[in-house]
């Protein structure tokens, strides 16, 4: 009997211990959010206005821009990554699509840099699935690979004939046409942000700023008087955008509180 007492008196010892042990708290994790500002050679942009110069001499304004970015990721101090594995539709005309608040939270901490993808990869570009996308009538002609546009960056120019001209400046798959073959090059962007160190400890906004101007002078020179139109079947100016876009992008201000 004594020993019944003690067995029970024990057991009922160890549950209170271990109901009074304290849980630990579950991790922190944050909203987050993406805005997007444009800019002409470090100038804030303002449509349908003909004063920006580029490297090759244009005048030119700039009336329509619409891009895709996908695939974020975000990059800890300690070098672990969090991937936002969504896409984003940005159109200078809808100001809704200028700020992005994906589902991926984040955890209290330190970072150091920013990567993402300017189009869509491989895997993701494929025709017809994306609803939105279709709607958009965003599709890449199946005769220049299929898929989607990845941006769409219209304006005027002054021509060397002393008139005003349109450019479209299109980006997607570069088709190649060899002697002996056709073939259909993956043109998305693998992008690494100049690194810019940041503390989460609080909802979290993220700044990302593209210099249009850019596009058309670094590293290669982009002259409109040549390169207005056609642009979706040129090869040359296909790559020419994909080694121009290393450079488009930069991180502004982050904010967290």
């Amino acid at each position: 009997m004594i020993k019944t007492t003690l067995y029970i008196l024990c057991v009922s010892l160890l549950l209170t211990c271990f109901a009074c042990e304290k849980e630990d708290p579950p991790a922190a994790n944050y909203p987050l959010t993406f805005t997007f500002s444009h800019q002409v050679n470090g100038q804030a942009l303002e449509t349908n206005n003909l004063a920006y110069t580029n490297a090759a001499g244009n005048t030119f304004s700039v009336e329509k821009l619409q891009y895709i970015i996908s695939n974020i990721e975000l990059v800890k101090a300690n070098g672990d990554i969090l991937l936002i594995d969504d896409y984003h539709f940005i159109d200078i005309a809808d100001q809704a699509s200028l700020s992005f608040s994906p589902d991926t939270t984040l955890s209290k901490g330190d970072y150091k840099g920013i990567r993402l993808t300017f189009g869509l990869n491989e895997d993701q570009n494929t025709s017809g699935v994306y609803p939105e996308l279709n709607a958009l009538s965003w599709s890449w002609p199946d005769m220049l690979g299929g898929g989607y546009h990845f941006m769409k960056l219209e304006g005027k120019f002054e021509d060397n004939q002393g008139g005003i001209s349109p450019f479209t400046t299109h980006m997607g798959t570069a088709r190649e046409i060899t002697a002996t073959d056709t073939l259909f090059h993956a043109n998305h962007v693998e992008l690494i942000l100049p690194e810019k160190a940041f503390t989460v400890g609080g909802a979290t906004a993220i700044e990302l700023i593209m210099d249009l101007g850019r596009w058309y002078d670094t590293p290669r020179t982009w002259n409109l008087d040549t390169l207005a139109v056609m642009i979706m079947p040129n090869y040359m100016a296909q790559k020419t955008l994909h080694e121009n876009a290393h450079n488009v992008l930069s991180v502004g201000q982050i904010n967290t509180h």
